[in-house]
């Protein structure tokens, strides 16, 4: 009562962009016409999500007149002048080829490299978990890499032989979205993988004191638990993003198996953000996996160099430059694939590679990481005896 008078207000008054009166007309003129452009961009829109339903723009932001519109009647273009209209409830794979003559040969060749790749790693992980010997924390990351190789190229080998068999290979909407979920998840993880095996190895070599301080069960858990909790969300968001968009009437995939890559093609929605995002996570998971094995390497060459003795130099160099062959063929058949626009990708190219880190690469982590150790080989004729025995 002291300081305001009690009055009930019944309008405010609005200050303007301006109080300078010589501004006014321009300024009305200017709104006008933005105004104006915003109406008839909007109404636009309506009109044409209407007439084209599977047409759906995904920025809806700033000056509607102009760009969402421009995108949505390319998309509309598009569509009309290359597919139909048709939902998409399951999608054709190509195959390695549509050549009749060597559909059997291939069948023949890539049944046995999955079905070595299986014995392989499913034989590495039984034997890291039953020998008591194999518990530490080497074996442990092999028994996750032996996971990791099972898990990817069992995602993509059976459907891959079944297209040998039949006339034309079919593969559901969801089952696609699963396969190419799961291929992510395992793919990604044995980067991180690998990484921290460069990492126990830096540590054995460099470090060999502190090594069962530094390489505790706990650091090791935390090492392969992250990498499988942060791929479940790149796979996850990479799957969801690309099967949310509109695929048109046009379902045949160029690969063997649903790969991002060969999706983003029958897309008639804008790609530009999965695009963005696919390169921007590949890019990412690559090179930062790839750093840490390179620096740690590049560490334990450091401390080889440093040996007196001539066989422990040989030995360790001939260890190492196994394990970098297998990094520097998986990471660089990863790179020629996703780290790349998607207008510069061939498809044979893109097939070559696919085969070579799907197939190629889990028969050869269990050959060059564990057979060639003398405590896996030790630990096997200990399995193997063990079963003997039980059947003698």
């Amino acid at each position: 009562m002291e300081k305001h008078n009690i009055t009930m207000l019944t309008e405010f008054l609005l200050v303007g962009i301006t109080d300078c009166p010589e501004l006014q007309p321009p300024l009305f003129g200017l709104f006008l016409i933005i105004y104006i452009s915003a109406t008839v961009g909007n109404l636009g829109m309506i009109i044409l999500t209407k007439v084209a339903p599977g047409c759906r723009p995904q920025y809806f932001f700033i000056v509607p007149g102009s760009s969402v519109t421009i995108k949505c009647i390319k998309c509309i273009t598009y569509r009309t002048e290359k597919h139909n209209f048709t939902p998409v409830n399951e999608f054709i794979l190509m195959g390695i080829t549509d050549r009749p003559e060597l559909q059997a040969p291939l069948f023949v060749l890539f049944l046995m490299i999955y079905a070595i790749s299986v014995v392989d790693n499913l034989g590495m992980i039984i034997l890291t978990m039953v020998d008591c010997r194999l518990q530490t924390p080497i074996y442990f990351f092999l028994r996750h890499l032996a996971l990791t190789d099972l898990g990817y190229s069992t995602a993509v080998g059976p459907k891959m032989l079944a297209n040998f068999v039949v006339n034309q290979n079919t593969i559901s909407y969801n089952f696609c979205a699963t396969q190419l979920a799961f291929f992510l998840l395992f793919i990604g993880s044995e980067l991180f993988i690998l990484s921290a095996m460069s990492y126990d190895r830096y540590v054995a070599i460099c470090k060999p004191l502190l090594y069962t301080v530094i390489m505790s069960q706990r650091v090791c858990l935390v090492l392969v638990a992250i990498p499988y909790l942060y791929n479940i969300f790149v796979s996850l968001l990479v799957t969801i993003k690309i099967f949310t968009l509109s695929f048109c009437g046009y379902n045949v995939i160029k690969h063997f198996f649903c790969d991002c890559i060969p999706l983003l093609h029958l897309l008639c929605s804008d790609t530009h953000e999965i695009e963005v995002i696919i390169l921007i996570l590949a890019t990412f998971d690559l090179i930062s996996s790839l750093l840490l094995v390179l620096v740690s390497y590049l560490l334990i060459l450091i401390a080889i160099l440093r040996m007196k003795s001539t066989e422990g130099r040989f030995k360790a160099f001939s260890t190492c430059g196994s394990h970098l062959a297998v990094v520097t063929g998986l990471y660089g058949s990863l790179i020629l694939i996703y780290v790349q626009p998607k207008s510069r990708h061939y498809t044979d190219t893109d097939k070559v590679s696919s085969i070579f880190y799907t197939h190629i690469i889990p028969i050869l982590n269990p050959l060059i990481y564990s057979l060639r150790n003398k405590d896996v080989k030790y630990a096997l004729q200990r399995v193997l005896k063990k079963i003997c025995n039980v059947f003698s």
